[in-house]
């Protein structure tokens, strides 16, 4: 009778044992399906508003942009940004209409209403971009960039034969010019591990999310 108790008593350990390992599987499984739904759900948005800014003389001596991003997280999980990248292009009239600037190089085009539009792209840039973006909601974060007349000298002068015939032939002011922009931002789903060092590096990616926003008139992408 002893006996059989004591392998009944053996036979619940193992049992709940069992039980308790299945538990933990069936957690990391539907830990890693929140994960998974998340990522294939996220999506964004990216606005850019360029302000020249001029000295006295009427010199551009830099150009302020600002990028903003809505970033849209109906998964369930939140998300946490962490880097943004943004390129920007300047449309150049001129040698749309047969003047070429001399300065400019025209890497993109797009046609709109049967008018091709030729752009002109500015350096690149890349921050961090810290915003917390819980389950099943949308946030706004925003990143100014200013890029500096020095060591731009050709690129502004360009610029200002861009601005100044945009002036005169198609009565546009400065801030009426039309600026193109892509974004690429990195984030990665709350509270998932990033170090995962010696788990293979495929796991690496299973908390990050890249989105990419908009046309990169310049592909391929550049480093």
């Amino acid at each position: 009778m002893k006996q059989k108790i004591k392998k009944l008593a053996i036979w619940i350990v193992a049992m709940a044992v069992s039980f308790s390992f299945l538990a933990m599987s069936i957690g990391s499984a539907l830990n890693y399906k929140d994960i998974a739904e998340t990522k294939l759900l996220v999506w964004g948005d990216a606005s850019l508003k360029a302000s020249i800014l001029r000295n006295q003389t009427g010199a551009i001596f830099s150009i302020k942009f600002n990028m903003t991003v809505q970033v849209h997280n109906p998964g369930p999980k939140g998300v946490s940004l962490w880097l943004l990248v943004m390129k920007a292009w300047i449309r150049d009239y001129p040698t749309e209409d047969g003047v070429p600037t001399g300065g400019g190089n025209i890497d993109g085009q797009t046609v709109e209403n049967n008018v091709t539009q030729l752009w002109m792209i500015v350096p690149a840039f890349s921050d961090n971009l810290e915003a917390d973006i819980p389950a099943k909601a949308t946030q706004n974060a925003s990143k100014e960039f200013t890029l500096a007349r020095t060591p731009n000298e050709a690129l502004f002068r360009t610029i200002e034969d861009i601005a100044s015939y945009a002036k005169w032939q198609r009565g546009l002011g400065d801030d009426q010019l039309d600026w193109a922009h892509y974004a690429r931002i990195t984030m990665y789903v709350s509270n998932v591990p990033r170090d995962v060092s010696g788990y293979g590096t495929y796991l690496s990616e299973t908390p990050k999310i890249t989105l990419s926003i908009g046309s990169d008139l310049s592909q391929p992408w550049g480093a």
